[in-house]
């Protein structure tokens, strides 16, 4: 079955005569098998305003740094949305940014994490994780929890200024949990017994003591056990070196445990020119998920060697082959509760020439689905001076033991918005819709195929939406 295109959010919001950058794009899936009208989607994203016709007039729509928070919900497989902000709570300055959808427990439960700053001062350091409920699958956020990072516990614990943050909940007991990055180069664990209740720090040790800690992801597996894996990364002789690090506390104990580090000695290759100079294979390159037999599964960049045809031979022998070195997309997966020699290593689409960013990776069910931008290259051409990208997604079925199947998500190519004020991509949002024959997945980015609009001292205005297809 072909890719289904769904706007999520095509049209300005709330009456805006331009749109700039919707971005950083979170999103949840939730189905039943032969009864398609129960399937429901919910997309999370950063709704940037129009800086300077705001800040022009006057007003106080827009403050530097921060963002709106929007969402759509559709409950017919993306055919129809609604769409809605979410309401700055009373008791912080502004919402930030950073949203990140999770799945409650209950029917319609879903959790819409994101960021707000100090009351003070608006503009200023995050301060506040805020946490929104909906018990309607996605079409409000009634219900808001502020988890206050300014308090001693979390100080003391070096959890202030949360940033980068990912949320989770376990689907028996409603315990929830976030991840961000420490002040101190750990990454931080917060702990509720269920929502509305008080939260409790916790940081993490690194796997390897000289590394920092950069973006987590935490997952909660069927059985109540809760894992985290963490990029870290080190610095040495000019290179960045990148590793995988994977923490575990189960569902009955409150310390968590360090399993080890995977996917060691990574070193994609970063920021390129085709990705608008946004740091897009650097910034958030890896995405976890837990199949419903445990397994666990993650995806992650890397640097990769690809044979391309080599110039012109004068001094003969001519006979070593020539590679070029892009950035791919590798799924790792352990089905032995994170032993570590147990990670299995696939390569998502080897031989391609592409730069590849941003993978978002949903493995709940026998049907393992994974979404990422790339580059678009003319044959012959260099990855590396390409302007343009477009989005792709991979499926694989571990059951029969196959390879990774790659195809275009997206055939529309764009060319990102520059990145100075704000950014392009910083994450695709994917979610399970279980199909009556094999499962489906709905895939949601942001792209900017409508150009970028200016660019100017205080930022970029983008016309930049986000979109979506159900695939395969």
């Amino acid at each position: 079955m072909a890719p289904s295109r769904a706007d999520v959010d095509d049209e300005t919001l709330a009456g805006l005569a331009s749109h700039s950058e919707q971005s950083v794009v979170s999103s949840v899936a939730r189905g039943k098998r032969g009864q398609p009208a129960r399937r429901t989607i919910v997309v999370a994203y950063n709704d940037g305003e129009e800086p300077r016709q705001n800040y022009l007039a006057g007003d106080d729509l827009w403050t530097l740094g921060t963002s709106a928070m929007g969402y759509a919900a559709s409950l017919d497989e993306g055919r129809t949305w609604t769409r809605a902000r979410i309401p700055t709570p009373k008791g912080i300055g502004a919402l930030r940014a950073d949203p990140w959808l999770a799945l409650g427990p209950n029917p319609g439960e879903v959790y819409y994490g994101f960021l707000g700053t100090d009351p003070s001062s608006p503009g200023s350091a995050t301060r506040y994780l805020v946490v929104a409920r909906s018990t309607d699958g996605g079409r409000t956020f009634p219900e808001v929890s502020l988890v206050d990072t300014y308090d001693a516990e979390f100080v003391d614990e070096g959890c202030g200024f949360p940033d980068r943050i990912t949320i989770d909940a376990d689907r028996t007991s409603g315990r929830l949990f976030a991840t961000w990055p420490g002040i101190d180069r750990r990454m931080c664990v917060a702990t509720a017994g269920s929502f509305g209740e008080p939260w409790t720090p916790a940081r993490l040790s690194n796997c390897t003591a000289d590394f920092t800690a950069a973006n987590g992801h935490v997952q909660v597996a069927p059985d109540g056990t809760a894992y985290v894996v963490t990029a870290e990364w080190s610095y040495q002789a000019g290179i960045v070196t990148y590793q995988l690090c994977l923490h575990a506390r189960d569902a009955r104990g409150e310390a968590w445990s360090v399993l080890g580090a995977f996917a060691e000695d990574s070193t994609p290759r970063g920021a390129q020119p085709a990705f608008g100079d946004s740091q897009m294979g650097l910034s958030v390159w890896h995405s976890f998920d837990i199949a419903a037999d445990g397994a666990l599964v993650v995806a992650f960049v890397d640097r990769a060697a690809v044979q391309v045809k080599c110039p012109p031979c004068d001094k003969p022998p001519c006979l070593r082959p020539c590679f070029a070195f892009v950035s791919h997309v590798y799924v790792a997966e352990n089905a032995e509760g994170g032993d570590r020699a147990a990670w299995d290593y696939r390569e998502v689409a080897p031989g391609v020439l592409e730069h590849q960013a941003q993978p978002a990776l949903s493995a709940e069910g026998d049907h393992y689905a994974v979404s990422y931008y790339e580059t678009v290259t003319e044959l012959g051409g260099d990855p590396d001076l390409t302007t343009s990208i477009r989005v792709m997604t991979a499926d694989r079925f571990p059951s029969l033991n196959g390879d990774w199947i790659p195809s275009v998500l997206s055939a529309e190519p764009f060319e990102p918005c520059p990145h100075l004020g704000g950014y392009f991509g910083d994450y695709i949002g994917i979610g399970l819709l279980d199909g009556e024959v094999i499962d489906l997945f709905f895939t949601a980015w942001t792209d900017a195929r409508d150009g970028c609009l200016e660019r100017w001292d205080f930022g970029s205005t983008y016309h930049q939406h986000t979109y979506g297809a159900i695939s395969p």
